[in-house]
């Protein structure tokens, strides 16, 4: 926060602090996860793409673009998961949920 740089680099540097670490991954607790996660396509604009049109100045409100994000990721993923049931696969979107979890810490269980 004291270094002599560009005001962004600082703002990009207390997101990733408040962002970054190891958060709960699902197909440690269910392996059949990862077939979910292969049937779901891309979500575009991805976090890093919003991140960098934020700071270029062509994204004007970070909060929303990462929320519409959020809902496409969510969509997808339940998509892919009623794919993946119908072959045959024990998933659902508990297998995704982590109670334990607190954004911001790395999560250790």
């Amino acid at each position: 926060a004291k270094a002599d740089v560009d005001p962004s680099y600082i703002k990009g540097c207390e997101i990733f602090s408040a962002t970054m670490g190891f958060e709960p991954y699902p197909a440690l607790r269910n392996p059949d996860t990862s077939r979910v996660m292969s049937a779901m396509r891309t979500v575009t604009p991805t976090p890093c793409d919003i991140l960098n049109g934020y700071f270029a100045g062509a994204i004007k409100d970070l909060d929303a673009a990462l929320d519409d994000y959020n809902q496409k990721m969510t969509e997808e993923r339940n998509l892919a998961i009623e794919k993946v049931q119908a072959e045959g696969y024990d998933v659902s979107v508990d297998d995704w949920k982590f109670d334990d979890f607190v954004y911001g810490e790395s999560y250790a269980n």
